[in-house]
């Protein structure tokens, strides 16, 4: 299963694989760009990973620039967008750089469980 993220990946060229770390056994994968990136790329390459197994994808904000409603509505629209995201864990992980991390944690937990 793991030969095929790779091979649909490696059509990205070695900056896009680059970018993504495989954890053994396959159950995780992180993009640290993901707020960066092209969103329809993001949600076929979590497609991909899921099909292939993952169990948790982490979407980080590790510059901690996203402002609260940036990074909630990035996880929403991959949960809405991405096939296989409803039988999974999104995890997330944010970087206080400007002082967001607590507000952009806030803003995704309300999107999978509003106040």
């Amino acid at each position: 299963m793991q030969a095929g993220v790779y091979s649909f990946l490696g059509g990205y060229g070695n900056n896009e694989l680059g970018r993504y770390e495989r954890f053994e056994p396959f159950s995780s994968i992180w993009d640290i760009y993901c707020n960066r990136s092209d969103p329809e790329f993001l949600y076929r390459v979590l497609e991909e990973v899921i099909k292939a197994g993952a169990t948790t994808v982490n979407i980080p904000d590790t510059v901690g620039y996203n402002l609260p409603e940036e990074f909630g509505q990035l996880i929403a629209k991959i949960k809405a967008n991405t096939p296989g995201a409803d039988g999974i864990i999104i995890s997330t992980h944010c970087h206080n750089d400007l002082g967001l991390a607590t507000a952009n944690t806030l803003a995704v937990r309300h999107v999978f469980q509003p106040f």
